[in-house]
């Protein structure tokens, strides 16, 4: 039910936003969304900020949600802010001051919550914003964005060092249970490659397969999510809806979309490298401007 919603959500607004002027204003109403949460979790109001204590440091969290889910939004809207300063058509230097400045909070919330994923994410979809910028103005705004953005994650890593130390223990071999669910998954899709192991059963039996006898486990894949619970038969079509995504988003960068489908596509698809959102909504909207970029690279 939860897909069926998303599909007619991504279906109404990879249409809506083919149309510039309610594409930027719906990019930055979700990043100002965000924003107000983040400083709603920062300030501790209540019913939003959340601390959960672990062997590895504190983890911040909101509105009891998945601290790599708190994350994963906060990253996707940091990307939009920072890529729409560097646009070329954000002309005015306060505007572009003003949204670097509403990224700070978001970045901040994303340290705190510990979340590897979703630094690494960031990273990616903000190098990308970074790389393509073309004029020479704004390579040197880039630049100034570059070490303005990068003093202030050093700054928020070294006073909450939780994820700092997460790093640390993946490098050591402890990736939070994925070195076990990662060879007990493939070990499962090698026994049903074609129709899977069919939704919610392969959790059960992914849970039983790496000790948790009375709960469930999820694939923490995006493609091994697909593979267990659908099969190829199943996963075909979605990696090839993806595919299509991808090369209409890096076509369209040339175009007056620019960059930044592209880069937001990328920051959801090194997330779901080792955690899965496909049930999620800022994913959906994210394959929707994708979508939207291939259709303005196609009518061009």
């Amino acid at each position: 039910l939860t897909l069926a919603q998303l599909l007619l959500v991504f279906w109404i607004a990879s249409s809506l936003l083919a149309i510039e002027a309610l594409r930027r204003r719906v990019l930055l109403g979700f990043a100002l969304g965000a924003v107000l949460s983040a400083l709603a979790t920062l300030l501790q109001v209540p019913g939003f900020a959340v601390v959960i204590e672990g062997h590895l440091g504190e983890r911040l969290t909101s509105m009891d949600s998945n601290p790599n889910y708190v994350a994963f939004t906060m990253v996707i809207a940091a990307v939009i802010l920072l890529g729409t300063a560097l646009d070329a058509r954000t002309h005015k230097l306060w505007s572009k001051a003003f949204l670097t400045s509403l990224a700070l909070p978001l970045l901040a919330v994303a340290v705190r919550t510990g979340s590897r994923t979703g630094i690494a994410s960031f990273l990616i979809g903000f190098g990308i914003c970074l790389c393509f910028t073309r004029e020479a103005r704004h390579r040197l705004l880039a630049a100034l964005l570059f070490v303005l953005v990068s003093g202030a994650m050093t700054y928020l890593v070294v006073k909450h060092p939780t994820v700092l130390t997460r790093f640390r223990e993946a490098t050591e071999g402890d990736l939070a249970g994925r070195q076990n669910i990662i060879p007990a998954a493939l070990e499962m899709s090698s026994e049903r490659p074609i129709l899977g192991w069919k939704p919610a059963i392969y959790w059960e039996e992914l849970g039983r397969r790496t000790g948790r006898v009375f709960g469930v486990r999820d694939a923490h894949n995006l493609i091994l999510h697909l593979l267990l619970e659908v099969g190829v038969v199943g996963a075909s079509p979605f990696l090839i809806g993806i595919a299509l995504c991808v090369r209409g988003a890096w076509k369209a960068r040339a175009q007056a979309i620019g960059i930044l489908p592209f880069a937001l596509l990328m920051t959801c698809l090194s997330a779901n490298l080792s955690l899965t959102y496909i049930a999620r909504k800022p994913q959906w909207l994210v394959l929707a401007l994708a979508v939207t970029a291939a259709a303005a690279t196609s009518r061009n």
